[in-house]
């Protein structure tokens, strides 16, 4: 009976009063704000959700310490022991009017750059790269999937794209010759594919003209005759891995060019292979669902079923 008893007192006994769910996390919390319609959000869902309205004109975070001023003037997302106040392209205030808010001590994350323009002189600069590209409507928001459905060429439909590189884990442990395997060589080899995935994929669905280039005489699937940037959203691309929405004719051709000059950035190497799950959608089909067919394609099909596609002939 006192172990029942002390076993009780370790239990929070108010931790459910005044307290209600947040919408979002699911979590219980003191105070819910409303971000969308008839959804209500804790502080840090919240912050969230604000970052993703402004995130595609991000250009950088700056980290420093807690400022009262400055939390109000910035959007912020809060960590431990500081604070990254939010970088962003406004209408009408200059980025580098923005930067004059903060003291030279402070650290700025530039986005897709090294940070050598002229208003970052003076400031500790830390680049930072990222598969961001997102094709915009009229009104330069992202477009939804209705309207990516609406670009299509042909049917209106959307398609979905996962694509990672075949056996990681057999190329890290064995891809360096035994006497050689060093951190260094290991360090080289991660950061080289993570460019790839971070860098070169947003360059793809710009259309680079370096890119182009370099496609131009490979005989690769073409469905439309078509110069302009494609019509897609790069929700995720790092690391090993990518996932892609967008028109289903713009998904299909893309997911041949990025076949083709990954086996050129590695050389052809027969060991450095990427697969690929691609499936037509219609643009009303939930996200969630379109995941999780995707991968069942990539890891089931295209994987086990499918064998080593990469040979160049």
């Amino acid at each position: 009976m006192d172990v029942i008893e002390k076993s009780i007192e370790l239990v929070e006994k108010e931790y459910w009063e005044n307290k209600s769910i947040c919408d979002v996390c699911k979590l219980p919390t003191k105070d819910l704000e409303p971000i969308h319609e008839d959804t209500n959000a804790c502080e840090c869902c919240k912050e969230l959700y604000n970052l993703g309205e402004v995130l595609p004109k991000v250009f950088g975070f700056v980290r420093w310490k807690y400022d009262k001023k400055l939390s109000e003037t910035f959007l912020t997302i809060t960590l431990p022991f500081s604070m990254f106040y939010v970088l962003y392209e406004h209408e009408h205030i200059k980025p580098e009017d923005l930067l004059s808010y903060f003291s030279k001590n402070v650290t700025i994350y530039v986005k897709n750059s090294f940070g050598l323009d002229e208003r970052y002189y003076g400031y500790r600069v830390i680049p930072y790269f990222v598969s961001d590209y997102a094709v915009r409507n009229k009104e330069d928001k992202i477009k939804n999937f209705d309207e990516l459905g609406e670009s299509a060429k042909g049917v209106k439909k959307i398609a979905v794209l996962k694509m990672d590189v075949d056996d990681l884990g057999k190329i890290i442990s064995r891809g360096i010759p035994e006497g050689r395997r060093t951190l260094s060589r290991y360090a080289t080899l991660s950061r080289f594919m993570n460019h790839f995935f971070k860098n070169c994929i947003r360059l793809i669905a710009k259309r680079d003209k370096q890119i182009l280039n370099i496609l131009k005489d490979r005989k690769l699937p073409k469905l439309f005759e078509d110069g302009n940037e494609r019509n897609v959203v790069v929700v995720y691309s790092g690391g090993d891995d990518l996932f892609i929405v967008g028109s289903w004719n713009d998904v299909f051709e893309m997911a041949f060019e990025i076949r083709e000059l990954f086996g050129e950035y590695v050389g052809w190497n027969p060991n450095l292979t990427i697969s690929a799950g691609f499936v037509i959608f219609d643009p009303k089909y939930p996200l969630y669902r379109m995941a999780s067919i995707t991968r069942y394609k990539l890891d089931k099909i295209a994987k086990e079923e499918g064998g080593d596609c990469q040979d160049k002939g």
